[in-house]
């Protein structure tokens, strides 16, 4: 998964940091082969997603829902983490603030990014490649975050 950005050609849109990104310039590209090693993770897990991308800020929702279920996402977003928190403030920290706001809701949680400024949440970091995206290689530290390996997938390994 990835949000691209074109040329700048004038500042109206979602905000990401500190910065206005002009909304006609980003563009959901999903690989639907991604989004089904997703799904199987969501599935076993009994999971549910939380945007820390971009496409949190955007003001149409429904646009970003319409292009998760082109590319065949079955899962759940309940929401997504606040936006910039101000100088020296990493994702790591938005996503701590979420977590914090909903404190008691959460039993695990895996934070799933192609950047590692996730600071003291770096344990929970399931590192992709920017260019490969989601692999099949990601599934098992995935699910070991997530407690979704049952107790037959236990055994058989």
């Amino acid at each position: 998964m990835d949000t691209w950005r074109g040329r700048p050609d004038g500042w109206e849109g979602p905000r990401e940091g500190n910065r206005d990104i002009p909304l006609n310039l980003l563009r959901i590209h999903l690989d639907p082969a991604r989004v089904a090693i997703l799904n199987g993770v969501l599935e076993r897990a009994d999971a549910v997603v939380v945007l820390s991308t971009s496409w949190r800020n955007w003001p149409d929702q429904g646009l970003v829902a319409e292009k998760l279920a082109e590319a065949g996402f079955r899962g759940n977003v309940v929401g997504g983490t606040p936006g910039w928190l101000g100088p020296r403030k990493s994702r790591g920290d938005e996503i701590q603030a979420w977590l914090d706001e909903h404190d008691g809701e959460v039993e695990a949680f895996v934070i799933l990014d192609d950047s590692d400024d996730m600071g003291a949440l770096m344990p929970y970091l399931v590192l992709t490649d920017p260019v490969d995206g989601l692999t099949e290689a990601h599934v098992p530290r995935l699910l070991e975050l997530l407690g979704g390996v049952n107790r037959s997938e236990e055994v058989a390994t």
